[in-house]
């Protein structure tokens, strides 16, 4: 059952971001954003860096985010 990591999901609306545009700036496909948000995998510790800075979100709350 996919579910849906809805703090993941607002915080690119905060952002304006889109999984697309979150995947254009990682240089990772999309689908891989798109697992994610449906719960469907984790990105790996080096991505998660890089989605600290971009979404502008500390490492417990995208932790959190991922662990939902």
């Amino acid at each position: 059952m996919k579910i849906r990591r809805k703090k993941l999901f607002e915080t690119l609306e905060k952002k304006n971001m889109t999984a697309y545009s979150l995947a254009r700036e990682i240089s990772y496909k999309p689908q891989a954003v798109y697992n994610w948000l449906y719960g469907i995998g984790t990105p790996g510790p080096a991505v998660m860096l890089r989605l600290i800075r971009i979404l502008d979100v500390t490492a417990e709350e995208l932790l959190r985010m991922f662990a939902e």
